[in-house]
């Protein structure tokens, strides 16, 4: 590659977003480009190890945890949890607009300041928020959606994001999501979008979401065998789809490789990996539940305990720790129980392992779904699952021949998969015809 561009990337504080944007730098990086991360102080450790520059917009939580947060969040949800998607869009969603909200009012001067310092030739952004430091830049922005898209898009082909609805289902159910959202997000919906014009950003397009398409380019990341390309084709040079974000050093990583205990090893029945994400698991009584059914199963288990692992034992059939490499243990597993983030769904289908997912809230339930309609897998829900039917479906998948075989082929085509070259040719063919489009001007 003859040029060398320098790149931003501000993603949501959440380990998914940062995850998905570290995967997409290193694939930059490797093609020649200088990424730059525009981040809390929380992540700024994960990203100079990994030998990125990074920028701090904010540092009022650096004392704070993260896993503190995420445990109490859960503590006060407990209830709201068991709710339908649709009862959660006024329960559990609509409250988390507000501090999401607030906090890109708090940072966008920090923020302007920052791109005005670094001068990227493009910003890559993962959030689910307008930020207007960044559409007002001068600069090509790129939007990269590490959520199933459907969280993300409104299309009235597809059903709407966090419904987990079918894409076959009644289109009055979809209608009837999308006004109670509207409601629901309508006080800080108003006042957000009131803010954005005040500072020069755009207005917001749709009531449903709290920011607008990028007009450059939109990056969205999910394998090709759950795409909803085939019920609404998007022009790819506009909105290009990223097969899977797996970070090369966690992939191609050789050392430290994770062993089976012996305490597991020794004994009979299928491998089991139990994992449900880095927000899910800090439900303590989800997980007791989850350990509770498992515990009568035949079969083996390796648990992701979650930061309040120490507060809860695990059976004779189970091992686990508070944190686990995933993508050395999943290789090793005959199945994936999982809550259905993109991360994991997507390393499922590289490394070729069946799933069940158990759904607790926002895409996770359009991740399962999608599972099951492409017929790749089951959707359970863990708070009111019985014992028989989470057993029973443990036993069906493990014992499927054919699904088995169906995810072998697509791990082999994911890992064949060229969707990095074609992705820094895209980004170089937006930032090109930008400066193109500055100079003729």
């Amino acid at each position: 590659m003859s040029t060398k561009y320098t790149i931003a990337l501000a993603p949501l504080d959440a380990f998914g977003h940062v995850n998905a944007c570290v995967g997409l730098a290193q694939t930059l990086r490797d093609f020649g480009h200088n990424c730059v991360f525009i981040v809390n102080q929380n992540w700024k450790n994960m990203i100079s190890g990994l030998g990125f520059d990074y920028q701090i917009y904010i540092e009022k939580h650096k004392t704070d945890s993260k896993d503190k947060f995420w445990i109490e969040m859960m503590r006060e949800s407990a209830n709201i949890l068991m709710l339908s998607p649709f009862e959660k869009l006024r329960a559990f969603e609509a409250p988390g607009w507000p501090p999401l909200t607030e906090n890109v009012r708090l940072s966008n001067d920090k923020i302007k300041l920052i791109i005005d310092t670094i001068k990227p030739d493009a910003i890559i952004t993962d959030t689910f928020l307008t930020i207007p430091a960044v559409v007002s830049a001068g600069v090509p922005w790129i939007d990269l959606i590490s959520c199933n898209p459907l969280y993300y898009w409104t299309d009235p082909r597809l059903p709407p994001g966090g419904s987990g609805y079918a894409t076959n289902s009644d289109k009055k159910l979809w209608k009837e999501f999308i006004n109670e959202a509207i409601d629901a997000y309508s006080d800080s919906w108003e006042s957000y979008n009131k803010w954005l014009q005040s500072v020069g950003a755009p207005a917001l397009q749709n009531k449903f979401r709290f920011s607008n398409p990028s007009p450059f380019l939109n990056l969205y990341m999910c394998p090709l065998e759950l795409n909803y390309e085939d019920i609404a084709p998007n022009d790819p040079e506009l909105c290009f789809n990223i097969d899977s974000m797996i970070r090369s050093d966690v992939i191609n990583n050789t050392t430290n490789t994770f062993e089976i205990p012996k305490e597991l090893s020794e004994k009979s029945g299928k491998l089991v990996y139990l994992s449900m994400g880095t927000i899910c698991c800090s439900d303590l009584a989800l997980m007791k539940r989850l350990v509770s059914i498992l515990s009568k199963s035949q079969h083996r288990f390796i648990v992701s305990k979650g930061p309040l692992g120490d507060d809860y034992e695990l059976p004779d059939n189970m091992w686990g720790r508070n944190s686990l490499p995933q993508l050395q243990v999943i290789p090793l597993v005959d199945l994936v129980i999982t809550h259905g983030g993109n991360n994991t769904v997507t390393e499922s289908l590289y490394l070729g392992k069946p799933m069940i997912i158990v759904p607790v809230f926002c895409d996770q339930f359009d991740n399962a779904q999608r599972i099951v309609e492409k017929q790749l897998g089951l959707r359970l829900d863990p708070y009111l699952c019985s014992q028989n039917e989470l057993i029973d479906a443990i036993d069906r998948v493990v014992n499927d021949f054919n699904l088995k075989a169906k995810y072998e082929l697509i791990s082999q085509r994911m890992q064949r998969s060229d969707w990095r070259t074609k992705c820094v040719q895209i980004i170089n063919k937006v930032i090109n015809r930008s400066k193109n489009a500055t100079n003729d001007s």
